[in-house]
Order: structure tokens, then sequence, then C-alpha cells
């Protein structure tokens, strides 16, 4: 669209911009021009996601599978294998979260820079 059809379609007027009335109207039908913020993720859904990657669950099965077989061996090193599998999935996992909770932070703290107000015509003023 351009800028004439733009504003001919939401009736403004680009000299006096809307009267104060019509914008009260606007915001009676329509609402404020606000964007809502996102849910925060949860610990668990972060959790979850961690653990969503193929790779992962196959390292997962192979720990369980390897436990299994650790049972049927009697041998106290048994253990060892599927124990040091599931440090290393517990250790991403938990490097993961620390990794989304900062980009997480990181994103807050720009939209902190971000302008909230704008200026607007109202009658021409």
């Amino acid at each position: 669209m351009s800028i004439p059809e733009t504003l001919s379609y939401f009736g403004a007027n680009p000299a006096a911009g809307l009267s104060a009335g019509e914008a009260a109207e606007r915001i009676q039908k329509y609402g404020r021009n606000e964007l809502g913020a996102p849910p925060k993720t949860s610990i668990w859904e972060l959790i979850q996601a961690q653990f969503d990657d193929r790779l992962v669950q196959i390292l997962l099965g192979v720990a369980v599978f390897s436990g299994v077989m650790s049972l049927m061996e009697h041998d106290a090193h048994a253990w060892l294998e599927p124990s040091v599998i599931l440090l290393i999935l517990v250790l991403n996992a938990f490097v993961g979260i620390w990794q989304e909770l900062s980009a997480e932070d990181s994103l807050d703290a720009l939209k902190k820079l971000q302008p909230s107000t704008c200026s607007v015509l109202r009658d021409g003023k």
C-alpha cells in the first residue's frame, strides 16, 4: 500500500492527525496500541526443551540400555558407563538452560533500550 492509500484507508489527515475524539473512539473500539509481554517460559519447559533433541534422546536410550545391561553383569564398574552418559546429559541440560535464561535476560535488556513513547498529531498540534 502506498502512503496516500494507507492514510485514506485509516481516515487519517497527515497535516492534522486525528482529532482527540476520533483517537478516543478508536481506543474504545480497537484498544490501545500496545503489545503484550510474551509469557515467560517455565523452568519445566526449558528442561523439556533440552531433551527434545533426537541425539539427546538416543543417548538417553543408550544410558537406559547400558544400565539394564549393567544389572545383568553384577559388576560394580558396570554402572560407570550409564552414569557418565547421564551425567553428561544432565550437564548439557544445565548449560542449555543457563544459555536460554541468559538470552532471555539479554532480550529484556534490549527491550528496555527501545523507546516506549512516540509523538503524534492530535487536532493539528
